[in-house]
């Protein structure tokens, strides 16, 4: 059947100024890889949150309730040949790239995973002074 994804946005309105693209498909790239986890057959929850730690940094978070990662794997998934699964459509570029444009960024990424239970990413990036 349908795997049915519930998609919970949390963003706090704040002025964060960054590297449009390399931010945009940070977002897009985290999303697309949670939608991919998912379970099939199975209510996904997917959550994006804006949080504004300070006036210097900005965390954003995108948390699933899909398959999990191995303990074993998880320092694996930044490598650009890792597949989470060989389930999962595309070729793991992903998530490589995620921490590439990350660290074009400035910023710094963490991964937490539960086996069968989900995975968070944290992305804690730097406000960049406007125009940059």
């Amino acid at each position: 059947g349908m795997s049915e994804i519930n998609f919970v946005r949390e963003i706090n309105k704040c002025n964060f100024y960054s590297k449009q693209k390399l931010f945009f498909s940070v977002l897009q790239n985290l999303i697309t890889n949670a939608v991919k986890c998912r379970k099939h057959g199975k209510k996904t929850t997917i959550e994006v949150r804006f949080i504004k730690q300070d006036n210097k940094t900005f965390l954003l978070q995108v948390n699933d309730t899909g398959i999990g990662i191995k303990k074993s794997q998880v320092h694996k998934i930044f490598d650009a040949t890792y597949r989470i699964s060989t389930k999962v459509e595309g070729h793991g570029l992903g998530l490589s790239l995620v921490k590439d444009y990350v660290q074009k960024l400035n910023g710094t990424i963490e991964v937490k995973s539960n086996y069968g239970k989900g995975t968070k990413f944290s992305v804690l990036l730097p406000c960049l002074k406007k125009g940059a």
